[in-house]
């Protein structure tokens, strides 16, 4: 079955032809997850997400040639991969409070945020100090 006829039989709600489209592109489509996400379950999560997204919005699909459904469908899992990943992300910097910041060494006590950040000045002075030296 071709691009075309797949989509418009997907249009009509036949469950043969999105487990057809489904099926041809789904490992496809998870390796290409994983490859961004680099988790087995992210990736599971994020192309189901993804493959719900391609048909909720299969009629706003264009066809444009040979390929262009696959197209489609790599670009939406790509985009629904990113913004898994941006989102993490932000959790993650929202999650680190920077008054709760301690690194611990082995046998030390924790150092807080101002030490960090004093670290940081005094190694930044030395790189200054350094450059300035001629040898």
């Amino acid at each position: 079955m071709d691009d075309r006829n797949l989509i418009s039989q997907c249009l009509a709600g036949k469950e043969k032809a999105q487990k057809l489209l489904y099926e041809s592109y789904v490992n496809q489509m998870y390796r290409l997850c994983l490859r961004y996400l680099g988790n087995i379950e992210d990736a599971e999560d994020i192309m189901i997400t993804a493959f719900h997204k391609v048909f909720k919005n299969i009629q706003n699909f264009e066809y444009r040639g040979s390929g262009s459904l696959g197209k489609w469908i790599k670009t939406i899992m790509i985009n629904e991969s990113l913004m898994f990943l941006r989102s993490s992300r932000k959790h993650l910097f929202e999650s680190i409070d920077s008054s709760h910041v301690s690194i611990l060494y082995e046998n030390e006590s924790p150092i807080d945020a101002e030490q960090i950040f004093q670290l940081i000045r005094i190694n930044s002075g030395l790189i200054c100090l350094l450059g300035k030296i001629s040898v």
